[in-house]
């Protein structure tokens, strides 16, 4: 059975009435239309893996785009999942890259824990403060400015960690959730919250200057931000990133986010 939308398509496998597995394509992925490129997925019952049925379905979604004539196809999966998944070996799908998620019981967060690491950063000459307090006619030149350079550092991988936006933060999203960190006047690290799909809260684009790197800026930051959500009474915060990026993942660790198994994207060529 095929059912089929614009650039969409979704096959299932059935025995003796019942659906047994479900795959689909499509060739949009973030918002974004790539047509030499289509995603896959496929989910099948535990009795029935590794028994071909997820390799046909693939077959089926093949045979149902090859008039476009895709170059790629891409899949992420989630680590503990790849073992249940048969079709990778059989369309020669190689592992591109790892990204990490992650998730923080806002209620259970405690600033207290953190003062003392904000207080030694003080006394060193750093001064943290949200976005409002900022002087009111530069401020956001000096933010835009900064977040600029630090996302030159960031490593993200399009479409699944796209490059930062121009516009940092979100309409809805108060200016008082974003937090930096100055020496002097000078911008040398940032953090903030955004949305995601569904309304998720998640950390927006967290990052010191390479000069700061290193002295706990960065943590500091997030629990400023963890703090206020938690003020506001938001019960959980989703954080993401490559794998490679594991400075990041350290700073979520410390601050208590729980780590989840990775997500793993792999690309077949045809």
């Amino acid at each position: 059975m095929t059912a089929k939308f614009p650039e969409y398509t979704r096959v299932v496998a059935e025995r003796d009435g019942e659906i047994v597995g479900t795959a689909t394509i499509n060739s949009h992925h973030g918002g974004l239309y790539e047509p030499h490129r289509y995603w896959v997925g496929s989910a099948t019952h535990e009795q029935h893996r590794h028994t071909g049925v997820d390799n046909a379905m693939i077959e089926a979604l093949l045979e149902h785009v090859q008039a476009v004539q895709p170059e790629q196809l891409w899949t992420y999966i989630r680590e503990d999942f790849v073992p249940m998944v048969e079709f990778l070996d059989a369309f020669n799908f190689n592992e591109e890259f790892r990204s990490w998620g992650s998730h923080l019981d806002v209620q259970a967060f405690d600033m207290d824990a953190y003062l003392p690491q904000k207080q030694e950063l003080e006394a060193e000459g750093i001064r943290f403060c949200s976005y409002l307090e900022l002087d009111e006619a530069n401020r956001e030149r000096d933010l835009v400015s900064f977040h600029k350079q630090i996302e030159e550092d960031v490593p993200f991988y399009e479409p699944i960690i796209p490059k930062e936006r121009d516009d940092i933060r979100e309409d809805n999203i108060p200016d008082e959730s974003c937090f930096v960190a100055l020496d002097g006047n000078t911008i040398v690290g940032m953090a903030s919250l955004d949305t995601c799909v569904e309304g998720l809260l998640q950390n927006g684009l967290t990052g010191v200057h390479r000069d700061y790197r290193n002295r706990g800026i960065a943590t500091v930051l997030k629990a400023l931000v963890a703090s206020y959500a938690k003020t506001q009474g938001e019960v959980d915060i989703n954080a993401a990133g490559s794998g490679e990026n594991q400075a990041m993942r350290h700073v979520n660790e410390k601050l208590g986010y729980m780590i989840e198994p990775a997500w793993i994207t792999f690309k077949a060529v045809l």
